[in-house]
């Protein structure tokens, strides 16, 4: 399994913090980067700023993947866990995500690479006619 690789994996379960059904267009990306930070901001014990950093990246990563390369519907989900924060895309396309290979001058090809570096944990699950692709962000305990 080469790094950009996403495991099959159901998602970790927790409490549905929100979700939203998005186009499928590229404006979605900055629609679903708004989203997850109103929504990791709100809990009663919000994200600190480098989960939110990295849950941005992610999301934008897995919102721009599922529009260039899956079919609507197209889904975006934030759970809270007891060890941290999901974020979730599900799409229309049940084929698995898979990484390409890329020059290393090429300007795309490196969303998958992206999205397992910025998570502690990613995966990818059927789900319906479809697939869910998700991230795990764990909360660090503060120094102390």
């Amino acid at each position: 399994m080469s790094g950009a690789d996403v495991p099959r994996h159901q998602p970790p379960s927790g409490d549905a913090i929100g979700r939203w059904r998005l186009r499928h267009d590229a404006s979605s990306a900055a629609l679903a980067r708004r989203l997850v930070t109103q929504a990791l901001s709100t809990d009663p014990h919000p994200a600190d700023d480098q989960i939110q950093r990295r849950a941005l990246l992610a999301t934008s990563e897995l919102v721009a993947n599922a529009v260039r390369h899956a079919r609507m519907p197209l889904d975006l989900e934030v759970r809270r866990t007891t060890d941290g924060w999901v974020v979730a895309v599900t799409d229309g396309d049940r084929t698995a995500p898979a990484a390409r290979d890329v020059d290393h001058m090429s300007e795309n090809g490196r969303g998958l690479l992206i999205v397992r570096r910025s998570s502690d944990r990613a995966g990818w699950a059927p789900a319906g006619e479809g697939k869910t692709v998700w991230v795990e962000l764990y909360e660090r305990p503060a120094d102390g």
